[in-house]
């Protein structure tokens, strides 16, 4: 576990990055994102045709397809930075940085939610929670944790960030880019305020792999209106501009400015009475904590019982890893 430093707020030198370090297991080669940035680029040059609304759909959808299709390959020998907590004038800046889109195996679940308890003390009245990768804020967690052997430990460290994020005493502001999909979009989802960078598009692809993302099944119907939370369930992506008008996202910012705005938007809310805020999220955050963590419970359970031990669940897996189309069996 990091020590905590609390910098600003006891005369030591600001901006001090403390690692909580781990070995990632696979990382996607730099050639495939190449090749997947100039297919977006190539969609983006569509819009004249294809209108605003109609090139913005094309381009998540093709996004979320090409992020899922990467290859990957073997993970590099160097030491990784996953986590990383700034801690500055009540600010806490808590940083992923698992190349190259923040793919969330158990070890790093883990990892992110001992940073969320070492920010759960009184001197930190804001937590900022970002990605220091320019592609992603997280494309989700690691497909290689939804197998049956894996799933267990794998739901208890979802379920365990989802009680942290929703009882912090902190303020949460989430700002996200890129990619942001599956456990990662509800990383997002529990946060107070998102700010999300133009470049975002929001999803869960879960159901492609014959599951579900229970932390969203659990919050979507009660943040927007049950067609659009089933359409989301159902692997229908949304950008930056579609979710601030769904009431997912707080503001939409250029991406040049999101570490900027995030920066400013914090350091503002700090200046008020801590007594205040952490009241304010007591009133608010707090109280529907036990309604939601009882709904993502019973999500949990159902997850556990019909989808974990499914053949289809385990031909999902199959069909992403050899990269094919899955041939479901229904049971």
């Amino acid at each position: 576990m990091a020590e905590a430093r609390h910098n600003g707020e006891a005369g030591r030198s600001a901006g001090t990055d403390r690692p909580i370090p781990s070995k990632p297991l696979r990382a996607i080669d730099d050639l495939s994102l190449d090749r997947l940035d100039a297919k977006l680029g190539a969609a983006m040059r569509t819009e004249g045709s294809l209108g605003r609304h109609g090139a913005a759909a094309a381009w998540a959808g093709l996004h979320i397809a090409s992020v899922l299709a990467l290859p990957t390959v073997a993970a590099s020998d160097r030491s990784s930075v996953p986590v990383t907590i700034r801690i500055l004038d009540g600010v806490a800046h808590l940083t992923l940085d698992r190349p190259p889109v923040n793919v969330l195996d158990i070890e790093m679940l883990r990892r992110l939610n001992g940073a969320l308890r070492q920010c759960d003390v009184p001197e930190i009245r804001v937590l900022v929670l970002s990605s220091a990768l320019p592609r992603a804020f997280s494309a989700g967690v690691d497909i290689a944790d939804h197998v049956a052997s894996r799933s267990d430990a794998m739901l208890a460290e979802v379920r365990e960030n989802a009680r942290l994020l929703l009882n912090l005493r902190p303020l949460t502001i989430a700002a996200i880019q890129g990619s942001t999909l599956g456990g990662g979009a509800e990383i997002a989802l529990l946060c107070d305020i998102v700010i999300a960078a133009d470049d975002t598009v929001l999803a869960f692809p879960e159901i492609t792999l014959a599951a579900f993302p229970p932390v969203a099944a659990a919050c979507l119907p009660e943040r927007c209106t049950g067609p659009l939370a089933m359409g989301l369930l159902l692997g229908e992506s949304m950008d930056a501009r579609a979710a601030q008008q769904a009431g997912l996202v707080s503001q939409v910012v250029a991406r040049a400015s999101l570490a900027q705005t995030a920066e400013e938007v914090a350091k503002k809310l700090a200046g008020h009475s801590g007594v205040a805020l952490r009241a304010l999220t007591s009133a608010t955050r707090g109280q529907r904590a036990p309604a939601v963590l009882q709904r993502l419970d019973a999500a949990i359970a159902t997850y556990k019982a019909a989808v974990a031990p499914s053949s289809d669940a385990d031909e999902g897996i199959r069909a992403f890893r050899e990269k094919r189309a899955p041939a479901w069996s229904h049971h």
